[in-house]
């Protein structure tokens, strides 16, 4: 009978751990994440229109989740779109692939789609949308962007976002191993009582 107790014991112990280890594997927490741009190309704003240029220049030092997969002075392709009506209330909108950037333009690893856009004061223009990773590394909540414009064609993009590591499989593994051993203890120990 004691024998029969130190394996549930034992398989409890295990199950426990296991789920504790997965809980804390499954912990995620937020990553600040940005970078800035200028134009190559042609860009333009006038009262209430934004134009971007199709080819951008990364020129603050990306960090966060994009600093190992952004390269300093890369290029970041927009979409050169007129986007008209723009007021100081942020204007509903869906423009996909927005801006694209990755390790290179062959390779936009992240794609945001503009869903909102305001005009702050004259010539600098806040956006907000939703952020894609292609590779499924990281999921992103809260995408915006400032973009100001430093004469008529110059402008400077700022992107901030706040990255979420997608949980690794150890989670569900480490549960399924302590699950497991339970199990398997529960069936040990019924043999050993027959």
């Amino acid at each position: 009978m004691k024998f029969n107790m130190k394996f549930k014991n034992l398989g409890l112990v295990l199950m426990v751990a296991g789920l504790a280890f997965a809980g804390t594997a499954g912990a995620q927490s937020s990553i600040q994440s940005g970078l800035g741009f200028v134009p190559l190309t042609i860009a333009s704003y006038s009262s209430s229109t934004l134009s971007i240029a199709a080819n951008n220049f990364v020129n603050q030092a990306p960090f966060g989740v994009f600093a190992s997969t952004v390269p300093d002075f890369s290029v970041a392709q927009g979409d050169s779109v007129v986007i008209s009506g723009i007021s100081s209330s942020p204007e509903t909108l869906d423009i996909p692939d927005f801006f694209q950037f990755g390790p290179s333009p062959a390779n936009n690893q992240y794609v945001f789609t503009l869903t909102s856009i305001a005009e702050t004061s004259a010539g600098t223009f806040q956006g907000a949308g939703t952020l894609v990773d292609s590779t499924g590394a990281d999921t992103f909540t809260q995408s915006t962007f400032t973009l100001a414009f430093a004469g008529a064609s110059n402008y400077n993009v700022t992107f901030d976002t706040l990255a979420t590591p997608v949980p690794e499989p150890t989670t569900a593994g480490c549960f399924l191993l302590g699950l497991g051993a339970l199990v398997c203890f529960q069936r040990l120990a019924q043999k050993r009582r027959s």
